[in-house]
């Protein structure tokens, strides 16, 4: 019972942080359409100028990684969670 718990809560997170990446996403591409494309200098950038109204962190209080310009996409961008085991391109990262 206390191992589903923890597996519950885990996926409660991921659910939650996929949510919240969606409007993280959606700011980031605010800015970078008022912005000639170019990425924000960081996402506290996103809230501070309007764009964002949450604070850009996962369900387990860490603030969201954005690169910039994306490593797969040199025209892009990659936003990612470190997910619950906290490391940085784990395998339970969230994107």
């Amino acid at each position: 019972l206390l191992l589903l718990g923890a597996r519950e809560r885990r996926l409660v997170g991921i659910r939650s942080t996929r949510a919240t990446l969606g409007l993280v996403h959606a700011a980031v591409g605010a800015y970078r359409a008022d912005h000639e494309r170019k990425c924000p200098p960081s996402l506290e950038v996103l809230k501070a100028n309007g764009y964002l109204a949450i604070d850009p962190i996962d369900a387990w209080g860490r603030s969201f990684r954005l690169v910039c310009p994306g490593r797969k996409d040199p025209e892009g961008y990659e936003l990612m969670s470190d997910g619950p085991d906290r490391e940085m391109g784990g395998l339970d990262r969230v994107e």
